[in-house]
């Protein structure tokens, strides 16, 4: 075993131009095709003294690199090359087992290649005894004959393996029974795992397929997507909930349909009606029958109005009644704060009034007053007068300057009109405001 190695090792200071004899030749004006190949020592392993070293640098035909897809690193260089057409040089085939001429690996060594450039590219060229070399080894490829001892195992690439360029063990020949769809790169091959990638990587005329669907969300938000989309990976992520409505549907996603769904609504006052949501349906909503009004503060008659028809009445009454409301107001004084006071108090409470004004009308001892539904609010002379001067309380409590007072203080909170004081007592005074 000693010897073999020294023997080899002494063949490859021999190639290199080690030895103590003189260098051998270098091949930059030898035409590769007449050197040869029993210039080469015996003993020598071309692929792992010559190749590697040479020609499988980083940057070249590497197994990281793969330069044209060509890897003369790792073991097995003859299987992956011999009947290989060149990637770039497709009218070439690298390793013809038995023909050197017809190789183009020993082509590319002379100093004129027909296709590309020599190699080692960019290095100093091989010396005439390392061509010798490489012409043997090529010839050492030749298959044998039927008889041969070996049973001939080193029969020639089948028109398939040929075209298989990238090495995967899948070819484009049309004699191949699964063709490559990619050539050029070593993952693409029928059989291959698929990838999220945008690539049809087991070429089987689909993209990205195999990867599933997956579903997320509930009711409304419930959604189903790829897990492989455009040739990128993608989560699955629900819909946004909604409001719910009556649908049959589950609108804001917690898992009950419905719930919570608003109903509708016909008709208005007494005869309003509201029906709710059932089956994912809203039923038919029927108002109810108007009735008769009267003064109970509902739309009996379904108009929009509360007690319309009942807001305003002429009630008689006597200064005695009304002396028993506010003792100032007799038939000697018949009309003023006093009357004012008690009128309205009188018509408070009566019917759907809330206070009152007048005398309309007045004889001896009968008083006809006006007696309504109004909204009584209390302010005081100091607000009154900024409405209009003359009505401070003091040198008019009632008269035209407070009747405008009265009327604009109630108009500027929304209100149609007022009239007033009904009742009144130092700084303060109860007016009657009137909506439109």
């Amino acid at each position: 075993m000693r010897g073999r190695a020294s023997r080899s090792w002494a063949a490859l200071l021999f190639l290199l131009g080690c030895s103590a004899s003189e260098p051998t030749e270098l091949v930059d004006d030898v035409d590769p095709d007449t050197v040869d190949a029993s210039a080469c020592p015996p003993g020598v392993d071309v692929e792992a003294e010559l190749l590697r070293p040479r020609c499988a640098t980083v940057g070249c035909h590497s197994a990281r690199s793969n330069t044209a897809s060509l890897d003369l690193e790792t073991v097995g260089v003859a299987a992956r090359l011999s009947g290989r057409v060149a990637s770039t040089c497709p009218d070439r085939v690298l390793v013809v087992p038995g023909d050197p001429s017809a190789s183009f690996v020993v082509q590319k060594l002379g100093p004129s290649p027909a296709c590309g450039r020599r190699m080692p590219d960019g290095a100093q060229p091989l010396s005439v005894d390392e061509v010798a070399c490489v012409r043997a080894w090529v010839l050492a490829l030749a298959p044998r004959d039927a008889g041969a001892p070996d049973g001939g195992a080193d029969a020639a690439l089948t028109p398939c393996a040929a075209s298989d360029t990238d090495g995967d063990g899948y070819g484009t020949h049309a004699s191949c029974a699964q063709r490559d769809c990619d050539d050029r790169n070593l993952a693409i091959h029928p059989g291959a795992t698929e990838a999220c990638n945008g690539v049809d990587d087991d070429c089987d005329g689909e993209v990205d397929d195999g990867f599933g669907e997956g579903t997320c969300g509930m009711g409304a938000c419930r959604r189903t997507v790829p897990y492989c989309r455009e040739g990128r990976l993608q989560a699955c992520a629900p819909m946004e909930p909604t409001a719910e409505v009556c649908n049959g549907l589950d609108d804001d996603c917690d898992g009950s349909v419905d719930e919570g769904a608003p109903g509708m609504a016909c008709g208005v006052g007494r005869c309003r009606r509201e029906v709710a949501c059932a089956g994912g349906r809203l039923p038919a909503c029927t108002p109810g029958q108007p009735a008769a009004e009267v003064c109970n503060g509902e739309d009996d008659d379904c108009d929009g109005v509360v007690d319309d028809g009942l807001r305003a009445s002429t009630v008689g009454t006597t200064y005695t009644e009304l002396s028993t409301r506010h003792d100032g107001c007799t038939q000697a004084t018949r009309s003023g704060p006093e009357c004012n006071a008690a009128i309205s108090r009188f018509c408070a409470g009566r019917g759907c009034a809330t206070t009152g004004f007048g005398p309309l009308e007045n004889s001896g001892d009968t008083a006809a007053v006006g007696c309504v539904r109004a909204t009584v609010r209390e302010t005081t002379y100091s607000a009154l007068v900024r409405s209009q001067e003359g009505c401070t309380g003091s040198s008019q409590r009632v008269g035209p300057e407070c009747n405008a007072a009265i009327h604009r203080w109630c108009a500027s909170r929304g209100f149609a009109t007022g009239y007033g004081p009904v009742e009144n007592s130092g700084d303060v005074a109860v007016v009657t405001c009137v909506r439109p």
